[in-house]
Protein backbone atom coordinates (compact mmCIF):
# COMPACT_ATOMS: atom_id res chain seq x y z
CA UNK A 1 0.00 0.00 0.00
CA UNK A 2 1.25 3.47 -0.89
CA UNK A 3 -0.05 6.84 0.23
CA UNK A 4 0.43 10.45 -0.75
CA UNK A 5 0.36 13.06 2.02
CA UNK A 6 -0.62 16.60 0.95
CA UNK A 7 -0.28 19.62 3.25
CA UNK A 8 -3.19 22.07 3.10
CA UNK A 9 -1.90 25.37 4.43
CA UNK A 10 -5.10 27.31 5.05
CA UNK A 11 -7.11 24.38 6.41
CA UNK A 12 -4.36 23.25 8.77
CA UNK A 13 -4.80 19.69 7.53
CA UNK A 14 -3.08 16.90 5.65
CA UNK A 15 -4.98 14.95 2.98
CA UNK A 16 -4.05 11.28 2.64
CA UNK A 17 -4.42 9.88 -0.88
CA UNK A 18 -4.52 6.19 -1.81
CA UNK A 19 -2.30 5.74 -4.89
CA UNK A 20 -4.36 2.82 -6.16
CA UNK A 21 -7.76 4.50 -6.11
CA UNK A 22 -6.60 8.13 -6.45
CA UNK A 23 -8.98 9.11 -3.68
CA UNK A 24 -8.64 10.88 -0.32
CA UNK A 25 -8.97 8.26 2.42
CA UNK A 26 -8.27 10.49 5.44
CA UNK A 27 -7.92 14.12 6.49
CA UNK A 28 -5.64 14.81 9.44
CA UNK A 29 -5.74 18.01 11.54
CA UNK A 30 -2.15 19.16 12.14
CA UNK A 31 -2.46 22.73 13.44
CA UNK A 32 -2.23 26.22 11.97
CA UNK A 33 -0.21 27.10 8.87
CA UNK A 34 1.44 23.79 7.99
CA UNK A 35 4.09 24.32 5.34
CA UNK A 36 6.47 21.37 4.99
CA UNK A 37 6.48 17.59 5.36
CA UNK A 38 8.98 14.72 5.56
CA UNK A 39 8.56 10.95 5.84
CA UNK A 40 10.63 8.69 8.07
CA UNK A 41 12.87 6.29 6.09
CA UNK A 42 10.93 3.26 7.33
CA UNK A 43 7.65 4.84 6.21
CA UNK A 44 6.04 4.59 9.64
CA UNK A 45 5.89 8.26 10.62
CA UNK A 46 5.25 11.58 8.87
CA UNK A 47 6.45 14.91 10.27
CA UNK A 48 4.56 18.09 9.39
CA UNK A 49 6.01 21.52 10.17
CA UNK A 50 3.77 24.38 11.27
CA UNK A 51 4.56 28.08 11.12
CA UNK A 52 3.39 28.36 14.72
CA UNK A 53 6.51 26.55 15.93
CA UNK A 54 5.16 23.01 16.15
CA UNK A 55 5.89 19.71 14.45
CA UNK A 56 2.99 17.27 14.18
CA UNK A 57 3.93 13.57 14.10
CA UNK A 58 1.53 11.36 12.14
CA UNK A 59 1.33 7.58 12.49
CA UNK A 60 0.76 6.22 8.97
CA UNK A 61 -1.06 3.13 10.26
CA UNK A 62 -3.84 5.17 11.79
CA UNK A 63 -3.41 8.44 9.85
CA UNK A 64 -3.58 10.31 13.14
CA UNK A 65 -1.34 12.73 15.07
CA UNK A 66 0.42 10.87 17.89
CA UNK A 67 2.63 13.74 19.12
CA UNK A 68 3.17 17.48 18.79
CA UNK A 69 6.66 18.87 19.32
CA UNK A 70 7.41 22.51 20.20
CA UNK A 71 10.45 23.81 18.31
CA UNK A 72 11.96 27.27 17.78
CA UNK A 73 10.40 30.46 16.42
CA UNK A 74 9.58 30.66 12.74
CA UNK A 75 10.39 27.12 11.58
CA UNK A 76 11.12 27.21 7.86
CA UNK A 77 12.62 23.86 6.89
CA UNK A 78 12.98 20.33 8.21
CA UNK A 79 14.87 17.17 7.32
CA UNK A 80 15.13 13.68 8.75
CA UNK A 81 18.29 11.66 9.32
CA UNK A 82 18.84 8.67 6.99
CA UNK A 83 18.30 6.24 9.87
CA UNK A 84 15.18 8.10 11.06
CA UNK A 85 16.52 8.62 14.58
CA UNK A 86 16.54 12.43 14.47
CA UNK A 87 14.59 15.23 12.82
CA UNK A 88 16.21 18.63 12.29
CA UNK A 89 14.21 21.88 12.06
CA UNK A 90 15.63 25.24 10.94
CA UNK A 91 14.07 28.12 12.89
CA UNK A 92 14.52 31.35 10.99
CA UNK A 93 13.18 33.74 13.67
CA UNK A 94 15.70 32.81 16.37
CA UNK A 95 18.60 31.49 14.24
CA UNK A 96 18.59 27.96 15.61
CA UNK A 97 18.18 24.35 14.59
CA UNK A 98 16.02 22.11 16.78
CA UNK A 99 17.01 18.44 17.03
CA UNK A 100 14.06 16.11 17.66
CA UNK A 101 14.47 12.60 19.00
CA UNK A 102 12.55 10.29 16.66
CA UNK A 103 11.71 7.80 19.41
CA UNK A 104 10.20 9.95 22.15
CA UNK A 105 9.32 12.98 19.96
CA UNK A 106 11.05 15.57 22.14
CA UNK A 107 13.62 18.29 21.43
CA UNK A 108 16.94 16.91 22.64
CA UNK A 109 19.17 19.80 21.50
CA UNK A 110 18.99 23.33 20.12
CA UNK A 111 21.93 24.53 18.02
CA UNK A 112 22.72 28.19 17.31
CA UNK A 113 23.52 28.76 13.63
CA UNK A 114 23.90 31.81 11.37
CA UNK A 115 21.53 34.63 10.61
CA UNK A 116 18.16 33.73 9.06
CA UNK A 117 18.55 30.01 8.34
CA UNK A 118 16.54 29.16 5.24
CA UNK A 119 17.20 25.51 4.41
CA UNK A 120 19.06 22.45 5.61
CA UNK A 121 20.22 19.05 4.38
CA UNK A 122 21.80 15.99 5.99
CA UNK A 123 24.72 14.00 4.61
CA UNK A 124 23.83 10.41 3.63
CA UNK A 125 25.94 9.01 6.48
CA UNK A 126 24.04 11.18 8.97
CA UNK A 127 27.21 12.79 10.34
CA UNK A 128 26.63 16.41 9.31
CA UNK A 129 23.76 18.84 8.83
CA UNK A 130 24.39 21.69 6.41
CA UNK A 131 22.34 24.80 7.18
CA UNK A 132 21.98 27.68 4.71
CA UNK A 133 21.95 31.09 6.43
CA UNK A 134 20.41 33.71 4.14
CA UNK A 135 21.12 36.66 6.42
CA UNK A 136 24.90 36.38 6.63
CA UNK A 137 25.63 34.48 3.39
CA UNK A 138 27.05 31.41 5.11
CA UNK A 139 26.52 27.71 5.64
CA UNK A 140 26.73 26.29 9.17
CA UNK A 141 28.00 22.70 9.42
CA UNK A 142 26.57 20.87 12.43
CA UNK A 143 28.34 17.84 13.87
CA UNK A 144 25.52 15.40 14.59
CA UNK A 145 27.38 13.60 17.37
CA UNK A 146 27.96 16.68 19.50
CA UNK A 147 25.21 19.01 18.19
CA UNK A 148 27.70 21.84 17.67
CA UNK A 149 28.64 23.99 14.67
CA UNK A 150 32.04 22.68 13.62
CA UNK A 151 32.49 24.95 10.57
CA UNK A 152 31.02 28.08 9.02
CA UNK A 153 31.47 28.40 5.25
CA UNK A 154 31.16 31.68 3.34
CA UNK A 155 29.08 31.22 0.20
CA UNK A 156 27.35 33.59 -2.25
CA UNK A 157 24.83 36.36 -1.70
CA UNK A 158 21.49 35.40 -0.15
CA UNK A 159 21.78 31.60 -0.10
CA UNK A 160 18.33 30.05 -0.17
CA UNK A 161 18.56 26.30 -0.86
CA UNK A 162 20.96 23.38 -1.09
CA UNK A 163 21.32 19.73 -1.99
CA UNK A 164 23.91 17.12 -1.07
CA UNK A 165 25.16 14.60 -3.62
CA UNK A 166 24.01 10.98 -3.12
CA UNK A 167 27.61 9.91 -2.43
CA UNK A 168 27.90 12.52 0.33
CA UNK A 169 30.95 14.19 -1.17
CA UNK A 170 29.64 17.63 -2.09
CA UNK A 171 26.99 20.21 -1.17
CA UNK A 172 25.49 22.46 -3.85
CA UNK A 173 24.25 25.75 -2.42
CA UNK A 174 21.86 28.06 -4.31
CA UNK A 175 22.66 31.77 -3.94
CA UNK A 176 19.58 33.85 -4.78
CA UNK A 177 21.37 37.24 -4.97
CA UNK A 178 18.42 39.59 -4.43
CA UNK A 179 20.34 42.75 -5.38
CA UNK A 180 22.24 41.82 -8.54
CA UNK A 181 19.67 39.24 -9.75
CA UNK A 182 22.29 36.95 -11.30
CA UNK A 183 22.57 33.98 -9.00
CA UNK A 184 25.20 31.35 -8.46
CA UNK A 185 25.89 27.87 -7.14
CA UNK A 186 28.56 27.36 -4.48
CA UNK A 187 30.05 23.85 -4.38
CA UNK A 188 31.39 22.71 -0.99
CA UNK A 189 33.66 19.71 -0.42
CA UNK A 190 32.14 17.89 2.55
CA UNK A 191 35.46 16.30 3.60
CA UNK A 192 37.11 19.69 4.07
CA UNK A 193 34.01 21.90 4.45
CA UNK A 194 35.66 24.23 1.92
CA UNK A 195 34.37 25.90 -1.26
CA UNK A 196 35.84 24.27 -4.37
CA UNK A 197 33.83 25.96 -7.11
CA UNK A 198 31.36 28.75 -7.87
CA UNK A 199 29.12 28.59 -10.94
CA UNK A 200 27.06 31.52 -12.17
CA UNK A 201 23.53 30.59 -13.20
CA UNK A 202 20.36 32.50 -14.11
CA UNK A 203 18.32 35.16 -12.40
CA UNK A 204 16.94 34.51 -8.90
CA UNK A 205 17.66 30.77 -8.65
CA UNK A 206 15.44 29.17 -6.02
CA UNK A 207 16.04 25.43 -5.97
CA UNK A 208 18.52 22.70 -6.90
CA UNK A 209 17.94 19.01 -7.53
CA UNK A 210 20.67 16.44 -8.09
CA UNK A 211 19.92 13.60 -10.49
CA UNK A 212 21.20 10.27 -9.17
CA UNK A 213 23.50 8.14 -11.34
CA UNK A 214 24.04 10.76 -14.06
CA UNK A 215 26.20 13.39 -12.28
CA UNK A 216 23.92 16.30 -13.14
CA UNK A 217 22.60 19.17 -11.04
CA UNK A 218 19.49 21.08 -12.11
CA UNK A 219 18.81 24.65 -10.96
CA UNK A 220 15.57 26.56 -11.58
CA UNK A 221 15.95 30.30 -12.20
CA UNK A 222 12.77 32.12 -11.26
CA UNK A 223 13.58 35.49 -12.83
CA UNK A 224 14.27 34.38 -16.39
CA UNK A 225 12.20 31.18 -16.48
CA UNK A 226 15.10 28.84 -17.21
CA UNK A 227 16.67 25.64 -15.97
CA UNK A 228 20.46 25.46 -15.71
CA UNK A 229 22.08 22.02 -16.03
CA UNK A 230 25.51 21.61 -14.41
CA UNK A 231 27.95 18.78 -15.11
CA UNK A 232 29.04 17.91 -11.57
CA UNK A 233 32.28 16.24 -12.69
CA UNK A 234 33.66 19.54 -13.91
CA UNK A 235 31.16 21.98 -12.37
CA UNK A 236 30.50 23.50 -15.75
CA UNK A 237 27.20 24.51 -17.33
CA UNK A 238 26.07 21.99 -19.93
CA UNK A 239 22.87 23.70 -20.98
CA UNK A 240 20.32 26.36 -20.11
CA UNK A 241 16.76 25.51 -21.07
CA UNK A 242 13.95 28.06 -21.41
CA UNK A 243 10.74 26.88 -19.78
CA UNK A 244 8.21 29.59 -18.88
CA UNK A 245 7.94 33.06 -17.43
CA UNK A 246 8.15 31.82 -13.83
CA UNK A 247 9.68 28.54 -12.69
CA UNK A 248 8.52 27.35 -9.28
CA UNK A 249 9.71 23.83 -8.43
CA UNK A 250 11.58 20.79 -9.70
CA UNK A 251 12.28 17.16 -8.90
CA UNK A 252 14.28 14.39 -10.55
CA UNK A 253 13.10 10.88 -11.35
CA UNK A 254 14.36 8.12 -9.02
CA UNK A 255 16.61 6.76 -11.78
CA UNK A 256 17.89 10.23 -12.71
CA UNK A 257 16.78 9.96 -16.33
CA UNK A 258 14.25 12.79 -16.21
CA UNK A 259 13.75 16.07 -14.42
CA UNK A 260 10.28 17.50 -13.81
CA UNK A 261 9.76 21.28 -13.74
CA UNK A 262 6.72 23.24 -12.55
CA UNK A 263 6.20 26.66 -14.08
CA UNK A 264 3.57 29.29 -14.77
CA UNK A 265 2.51 29.78 -18.36
CA UNK A 266 3.46 33.05 -20.01
CA UNK A 267 -0.22 33.81 -20.44
CA UNK A 268 -2.94 35.53 -18.41
CA UNK A 269 -4.24 33.42 -15.55
CA UNK A 270 -2.61 31.01 -13.17
CA UNK A 271 -2.55 27.72 -15.07
CA UNK A 272 0.69 25.85 -14.52
CA UNK A 273 2.70 23.52 -16.70
CA UNK A 274 4.75 20.43 -15.90
CA UNK A 275 7.73 20.20 -18.23
CA UNK A 276 9.67 16.95 -18.56
CA UNK A 277 13.35 17.19 -19.51
CA UNK A 278 15.52 14.24 -20.51
CA UNK A 279 18.91 13.91 -18.84
CA UNK A 280 20.55 12.62 -22.03
CA UNK A 281 19.38 15.12 -24.63
CA UNK A 282 18.75 18.09 -22.28
CA UNK A 283 15.55 18.83 -24.16
CA UNK A 284 11.94 19.36 -23.15
CA UNK A 285 10.22 16.08 -24.01
CA UNK A 286 6.70 17.01 -22.94
CA UNK A 287 4.68 19.88 -21.49
CA UNK A 288 1.54 19.01 -19.55
CA UNK A 289 -0.98 21.54 -18.30
CA UNK A 290 -1.90 20.96 -14.66
CA UNK A 291 -3.96 23.01 -12.17
CA UNK A 292 -3.83 26.59 -10.96
CA UNK A 293 -0.64 27.88 -9.33
CA UNK A 294 1.13 24.52 -8.96
CA UNK A 295 3.53 24.66 -6.01
CA UNK A 296 5.11 21.26 -5.47
CA UNK A 297 5.48 17.80 -6.93
CA UNK A 298 6.57 14.30 -5.96
CA UNK A 299 7.26 11.07 -7.82
CA UNK A 300 6.40 7.55 -6.71
CA UNK A 301 9.45 5.40 -5.87
CA UNK A 302 8.94 3.32 -9.01
CA UNK A 303 8.89 6.50 -11.12
CA UNK A 304 5.54 5.67 -12.70
CA UNK A 305 3.35 8.44 -11.29
CA UNK A 306 3.91 12.17 -10.80
CA UNK A 307 1.79 14.04 -8.27
CA UNK A 308 1.46 17.80 -8.68
CA UNK A 309 0.05 20.03 -5.94
CA UNK A 310 -2.10 22.87 -7.31
CA UNK A 311 -2.46 25.54 -4.65
CA UNK A 312 -4.81 27.77 -6.61
CA UNK A 313 -7.65 25.31 -7.08
CA UNK A 314 -7.06 22.91 -4.18
CA UNK A 315 -6.34 19.86 -6.29
CA UNK A 316 -3.63 17.29 -7.01
CA UNK A 317 -2.93 16.25 -10.60
CA UNK A 318 -1.80 12.66 -11.14
CA UNK A 319 0.28 12.13 -14.28
CA UNK A 320 1.46 8.90 -15.88
CA UNK A 321 5.19 9.34 -16.52
CA UNK A 322 5.18 7.09 -19.60
CA UNK A 323 2.13 8.35 -21.48
CA UNK A 324 2.35 11.94 -20.15
CA UNK A 325 -1.40 11.83 -19.56
CA UNK A 326 -3.25 13.21 -16.55
CA UNK A 327 -5.03 10.14 -15.20
CA UNK A 328 -6.72 11.78 -12.20
CA UNK A 329 -7.44 15.14 -10.57
CA UNK A 330 -8.07 14.88 -6.84
CA UNK A 331 -9.78 17.48 -4.65
CA UNK A 332 -7.87 18.08 -1.41
CA UNK A 333 -7.93 20.97 1.08
CA UNK A 334 -7.52 24.71 0.70
CA UNK A 335 -4.16 26.01 -0.53
CA UNK A 336 -2.21 22.74 -0.72
CA UNK A 337 1.50 23.57 -0.72
CA UNK A 338 3.65 20.52 0.06
CA UNK A 339 3.65 16.80 -0.60
CA UNK A 340 5.33 13.54 0.40
CA UNK A 341 4.89 9.96 -0.79
CA UNK A 342 5.23 6.76 1.24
Amino acid sequence: MSWVYVVNEIDGTVSVIDTKTHSVIATVDVGSDPSAIVVAPDGQLVYVMSGTGRIAVIDVKTHSVIATVEVGAGPIALAIAPDGRFVYVANTANNTVSVINGKNHSVMATVDVGNLPAALAITPDGQFVYVVNGGDHTVSVINCKHYTVMATVDVGEDPIALAITPDGQFAYVVNFNAINIIGSITVIDIKTHAVISTVRVGGFPIEVSIAPHVQLAYIVNNDDGTVTIIDMKQNLILSTIAVDLTVDALSTAPDGQFVYILSQKDLPGFKSVLSIIGSKNHAVMARIEVGDNAMALAITPDGQLIYVVNEGDGTVSVIDSKSYLTIATIDVGTAPSAIAII
